[in-house]
């Protein structure tokens, strides 16, 4: 709580008035990010005209923090979907941090963007014995990226959040599992909002259905 009070202070000031704020979910995959984004919408009420998220930061919820003000996702590009271009300082990034040693099995059974080596993928204990091997990742056709090994993309990622000036907030994947209410009022707390009280609190995430874009649970603890 004292090292959200500052981030709280900065957003809104940068963000006076609460109709122009907006949260938006980043972490890398396998990592709740859609659970996370449900979550905050469906408990927190920031401002009475409109909605005050998006679906992802406006430089790819899945690409790293250095991208921000160097690239813009396809959808606020794209005339068929939201097609403007989101004022930075007004949207809050909130980014899901899955624990490495359950982060890199997940993404073993679920690689994503994610190129693992062939002794990597078909290895029954994978990450392990291969856990040193180089992995890339395709964040998009033309900008792939190179890590030592999974840790070292994990470090990487979020280290690069973790050291950004810009106001933002880090959320634990474990208290999105086991503190849902708690991760929601940490959010809101930083919007200005007003949370939902304990008998109104829709939990969400237990399962990728078509609410979150996906077809196969992988935000649970064993995915």
């Amino acid at each position: 709580p004292t090292r959200r009070k500052p981030i709280e202070n900065r957003y809104r000031a940068a963000n006076p008035n609460p109709a122009t704020r907006r949260f938006a979910p980043a972490g890398l995959f396998n990592s709740a990010t859609n659970a996370l984004w449900r979550t905050i919408l469906n408990n927190c009420n920031v401002s009475s005209t409109g909605r005050n998220d998006l679906w992802g930061v406006p430089w790819g919820k899945h690409n790293p923090a250095s991208w921000r003000g160097h690239h813009l996702h396809s959808m606020f590009t794209n005339a068929s979907a939201l097609g403007w271009n989101p004022r930075l300082d007004s949207v809050l990034p909130v980014v899901a941090v899955k624990d490495p040693l359950t982060w890199m099995p997940s993404i073993c059974r679920h690689p994503y963007a994610v190129q693992q080596q062939h002794r990597q993928r078909i290895s029954k204990r994978c990450p392990a014995p291969h856990v040193d091997a180089p992995v890339k990742v395709a964040y998009k056709k033309a900008s792939v990226g190179s890590y030592d090994s999974l840790l070292d993309l994990w470090a990487r990622w979020h280290g690069e959040f973790s050291d950004a000036s810009w106001p933002h907030l880090m959320i634990r994947f474990e208290d999105l599992l086991f503190d849902p209410r708690g991760m929601a009022a940490a959010a809101c707390a930083c919007l200005g909002g007003d949370l939902a009280p304990e008998d109104r609190f829709k939990i969400e995430g237990k399962a990728k259905g078509s609410l979150f874009g996906h077809s196969k649970n992988t935000n649970s603890r064993a995915a």
